[in-house]
């Protein structure tokens, strides 16, 4: 009986609660008119590249009167909120519990979402993690191994090889700081790839770690 509730719960989760814009778990999730629901940060980020006063909706395209103050001012969905707060309390996530592991993924490559002998791995949040491998990529996946975006740092004059990771979460989103051996330094950066901080300009070596 447990199992066959942690099964229903887990596709819930997948196929109801997971947001179509980030494919996570929904965070503070909002209501457009048309009904569909979207975390609230996925809303601005998408209204902020709109920059339109009507929100087409990624799904149906019906079109929502964007709120004066961005997406928080659009309705909270209040069903999918308490949704995932039971399913959080009450039913484990068997995909916790198969292998002794909390989470695995991964699949040998070199396209998109694959991966190359990884180097290292940081955390943001609960949700998004960062992989560097030996292609001198750094790929963001869910938790569960879908792969979302890959992070370029392109303003630099040199590529970035990275071997380590590591993540800073004080300032919102968090700062990723990446020690790159080609470049010899450190780089602060957002999930954008936009340089943020520069550490050890002139005074490091091949930086590994």
């Amino acid at each position: 009986m447990a199992s066959t509730a942690s099964a229903l719960a887990n596709q819930l989760r997948d196929e109801f609660l997971t947001c179509s814009l980030c494919f996570s778990s929904y965070k503070n999730p909002k209501l457009l008119s048309c009904q569909h629901s979207f975390c609230r940060e996925c809303l601005d980020r998408w209204i902020v590249s709109s920059k339109v006063k009507l929100l087409a909706c990624p799904v149906c395209r019906k079109e929502s009167v964007i709120p004066v103050n961005g997406a928080i001012g659009f309705s909270a969905s209040i069903l999918i909120t308490n949704l995932l707060e039971y399913l959080r309390t009450n039913v484990k996530d068997e995909r916790e519990r198969k292998t002794g592991f909390l989470f695995q993924f991964g699949e040998k490559g070199s396209s998109d979402g694959q991966l190359y002998k990884p180097q290292s791995v940081a955390m943001v949040g609960k949700d998004r993690v960062i992989v560097a491998d030996s292609k001198n990529r750094l790929q963001i996946f869910s938790r569960y191994g879908k792969y979302k975006d890959t992070i370029t740092l392109s303003s630099l004059d040199k590529k970035c090889v990275p071997r380590c990771l590591a993540v800073a979460t004080s300032t919102g989103e968090g700062v990723v700081y990446v020690s790159d051996m080609n470049n010899k330094r450190v780089w602060g950066c957002n999930l954008k790839g936009e340089i943020v901080k520069e550490i050890g300009k002139d005074n490091l070596s091949m930086p590994s770690g």
